[in-house]
């Protein structure tokens, strides 16, 4: 994988002729919800042959940052919790600052800009690594990170204190096009408004827009639109089962690099099962003592070696891979995937004559001694020496494996999942791996997989009530009678009495859910059933603005896997506002694409028409998804 490396991280502080607010700005009704989601990402992709020096980048983004600043002071302070009044408010300060970081990477950009796959590990280590999910919190981070004949410019900025339009619009954009515009255009914007008070409901109407299609899921790729169409009416066929990824931050670590060693993959390949080994005549359910380990999946260690007689890392490499074919032959069903049984509800291991194992390989520039030693560790790069798989949906694999070559020594990392394995079976694997590595024979019992051996009261049926317990979201087929739902947002500003007005930066966002029977949804009629819930939604929105105001609350009542996102708008110019005089930007992305069947909506590059970014886990489902929605549009 291509790596994004941290060189720097300062501060730019607001000018002193800026002046703060004489008092903590409160968070309104319409913004105190996002507290709990809190992290609003975009990045822009810059390429070409006349992009100026990255130096001379740097120094235009630091100094125009620092005059938008002057408008856009709160963006520097921090959000705080007021125990006294038990509010949550923007707290500013003539010391408050922006953190500003400074990356590189070795990515390729054109590829990472194109309409096609990309790879959204990498996008989301474009924008900078800021925990804003505990108070006191930073508002707005930056990072402009080099990339060989291009740069991309990450912003990050908590939720409750902006919406995309704030983001976005000329007036609002802060870092982006308005500094800019401060530095080019003496302000000609004006400064932004941003009262709290007489924000009272309104009659207006909403701008909406989408629908999805097919089962959903994100990672591994995306795709996206950008067309001619005055707008997308994209619809979702909910067939079957839809699995859930629940919301989270993304674990990579943005770290300066004096205080970080770098670990990088240089390759990832696959170890077959032998094709002597039998695979298990059908799914291996789990136990009920395994079941609750689903949703605590990841068992991870890490070996290193080192010495001045280690043999060459390719001999290494060559011995580790042989012998772990061989062990695949007594362990094959740890080279299956952890699948749900629809039928029963189980969760089981699935095996079959193609399964393999994930071989990982990669380099770091540490130094084993001090990893290796009795005092303190960098747990950082430890957990860089075993292989990344995300073992937090089903299906997935079972075991992976990495190998890392050092100056003088090799680390040698496994993950497994541990509802097929605890740490005495993990080290049986072990032993039985390294044996074979140094040529001998396994005297340990051979592994049983037999899961009958394990006699419990209440047996697979206690397995599954557990599963019910401790994974709700393991997924299961919608039932005919079962709701489905596509969440969207309508701007507020004008909808308001008193209108809060355009220049008014928060988060001022109503919500819509519009909700079908799924059994609608599996018909010849369904694009047509879908449109008109999306209109009865902007119909209710058009006649009561504040009827959606608590619209997360339903999110936390009802399946997520039953509810689609719809973040962003067509009326996002960002292409155009992006401009900070070396051309608009190759691409944007929201990076917060982490869920199954997310979609962000954008206006295209070309002004015309509209970018739909659509995040989804499984190649196949991919490919079928733009099949259909291509047949769609004609």
């Amino acid at each position: 994988m291509p790596s994004v490396e941290i060189i720097d991280s300062t501060y730019v502080s607001v000018p002193e002729t800026a002046r703060p607010p004489p008092e903590p700005i409160k968070l309104t009704a319409l913004e105190v919800r996002w507290v709990a989601f809190p992290v609003l990402q975009n990045v822009l992709l810059y390429e070409g042959p006349d992009m100026p020096p990255f130096d001379a980048i740097l120094q235009s983004l630091r100094s125009s940052l620092v005059v938008t600043l002057v408008s856009f002071a709160p963006l520097a302070g921090k959000l705080v919790y007021l125990e006294e009044a038990g509010d949550v408010a923007i707290s500013c300060s003539a010391t408050d600052v922006v953190k500003f970081v400074v990356a590189e990477s070795d990515a390729n950009i054109g590829r990472l800009a194109g309409d096609e796959e990309h790879d959204l590990r990498v996008l989301e280590r474009l924008v900078p690594d800021v925990d804003m999910g505990e108070l006191p919190a930073p508002v707005l981070a930056v990072q402009a990170t080099r990339f060989e004949g291009g740069v991309a410019v990450g912003v990050m900025v908590h939720h409750a204190v902006a919406d995309g339009r704030s983001l976005w619009t000329e007036v609002g954009l802060g870092p982006v096009r308005a500094s800019m515009d401060a530095v080019l255009d003496n302000g000609r914007s004006g400064a932004p408004k941003r009262p709290r008070d007489g924000v009272l409901p309104a009659v207006g109407t909403a701008n909406v827009y989408v629908v999805n299609d097919s089962q959903v899921t994100p990672a591994h790729s995306l795709f996206f639109i950008a067309g001619t169409w005055p707008y997308v009416l994209v619809f979702v066929h909910w067939l079957g089962s839809i699995r859930r990824r629940a919301p989270v931050l993304s674990a990579h670590h943005c770290l300066l690099r004096r205080a970080m060693s770098s670990v990088r993959v240089i390759h990832a390949s696959y170890v077959n099962v032998p094709a002597t080994a039998a695979p298990p005549p059908g799914p291996i359910k789990l136990t009920a003592m395994e079941a609750p380990w689903v949703v605590l999946p990841e068992l991870q260690h890490v070996l290193l070696y080192e010495g001045q007689d280690m043999p060459p890392f390719d001999d290494i490499l060559l011995s580790l891979r042989s012998s772990l074919a061989a062990t695949l032959g007594s362990f094959a069903p740890l080279a299956g995937k952890l699948v749900h049984l629809e039928d029963t509800g189980d969760v089981a291991i699935a095996c079959s004559t193609s399964d393999g194992v994930r071989f990982v390989v990669a380099e770091c520039d540490g130094d084993m001694r001090h990893l290796a030693g009795d005092e303190e560790h960098d747990v950082r790069v430890l957990e860089r020496l075993v292989p990344g798989v995300d073992m937090g949906e089903l299906p997935t694999p079972v075991l992976a494996v990495q190998a890392t070559r050092f100056e003088g020594g090799v680390a040698v990392g496994v993950t497994v999942h541990h509802g097929v394995a605890d740490g005495r079976s993990l080290w049986t694997f072990v032993e039985a791996w390294a044996a074979a590595c140094r040529g001998e024979a396994h005297a340990v019992t051979a592994p049983s997989f037999d899961r009958s051996l394990v006699k419990l009261p209440g047996g697979e049926e206690l397995a599954r009530s557990l599963l019910r317990k401790y994974a709700p979201n393991v997924p299961k087929p919608f039932a005919s009678d079962d709701d489905v739902m596509l969440g969207f947002h309508a701007d507020a500003r004008h909808r308001l009495d008193p209108p809060a007005g355009a220049g008014y930066f928060g988060a001022c966002l109503t919500g819509c859910i519009a909700s079908l029977l799924a059994r609608e949804l599996r018909t010849e009629n369904a694009l047509a059933a879908a449109a008109r819930a999306v209109q009865e939604e902007v119909r209710k929105k058009t006649e009561d603005p504040m009827a959606g105001c608590d619209f997360l609350a339903p999110a936390f009542k009802i399946a997520m896997e039953r509810l689609m996102n719809v973040s962003g708008s067509s009326s996002f110019r960002a292409y155009k506002l992006a401009d900070f005089g070396w051309g608009s930007p190759r691409r944007t992305e929201n990076i917060r694409m982490n869920r199954d069947g997310q979609v962000a909506l954008m206006r295209a590059r070309d002004g015309l028409g509209v970018q739909v970014s659509v995040s989804l886990l499984e190649p196949a489902q991919m490919a079928e998804f733009k099949s259909q929605l291509l047949e769609l549009v004609g």
